[in-house]
């Protein structure tokens, strides 16, 4: 039987990946899984680190968790663009906070991948007393000169529920901390839309709410 170019395969697929999501090794402070509310869907509880999901999907991925024949595989097919969890580019700091003494090695990969033209999404949790002040800006500089081929910071502040029992202590904003990294950005995204015609740096809606400001 011939199939025609726009004809349906007549296939469909049960999953995504065939051999199982690859998940994380990390025990990240902020870990959102680890404070779900008990009794919801399975998928909620599913700690995924995939770089195929990443590719097909969007979802963010650490690197920590990938072997040399995974950035040999997505530099060949060129799987562009992923989307990486950065937190951090100072390597103690983001290994303190994803408790992975090989958390730190993050922008060596990110190099290997912008050299290959692999483009870049990132994203920052930020936590108070990790990563922000000086450790933001520092990311901030680290990201942006990797620009275009990194192409966006998206920038949100921890969430935290009531089932965190056992965990990492840790707190949200105060409104003039939340404040204070508004302003921040705010002249970053100035910087960047001269340089790059766009932000480039993007903060989640929360961020405004802590601190009490206008949403752009």
């Amino acid at each position: 039987m011939k199939k025609y170019t726009d004809e349906e395969l007549g296939l469909e697929f049960e999953a995504a990946v065939f051999d199982g999501v690859t998940t994380c090794y990390n025990n990240c402070v902020f870990c959102f899984v680890d404070q779900m509310i008990p009794g919801m869907r399975e998928s909620l509880y599913v700690r995924d680190d995939d770089y195929r999901l990443s590719f097909l999907y969007g979802n963010f991925i650490t690197l920590t968790n990938m072997k040399e024949e995974d950035f040999e595989q997505i530099i060949k097919t060129h799987m562009s663009p992923l989307y990486i969890s950065v937190h951090a580019t100072r390597p103690e700091v983001r290994c303190q906070m994803m408790n992975n003494r090989f958390a730190g090695e993050l922008m060596s990969k990110i190099n290997r991948l912008v050299e290959a033209g692999i483009s870049i999404h990132t994203q920052i949790v930020c936590c108070p007393g990790y990563n922000d002040g000086e450790v933001l800006e520092q990311t901030y500089r680290d990201l942006e000169a990797l620009a275009p081929m990194v192409e966006t910071m998206a920038v949100v502040p921890v969430g935290i529920t009531k089932h965190r029992e056992h965990l990492t202590p840790m707190r949200l904003f105060s409104k003039p901390e939340a404040a204070a990294i508004v302003d921040k950005v705010t002249v970053w995204q100035q910087e960047c839309r001269k340089k790059f015609g766009k932000s480039f740096v993007y903060l989640g809606d929360e961020f405004y709410l802590l601190a009490e400001k206008t949403t752009p």
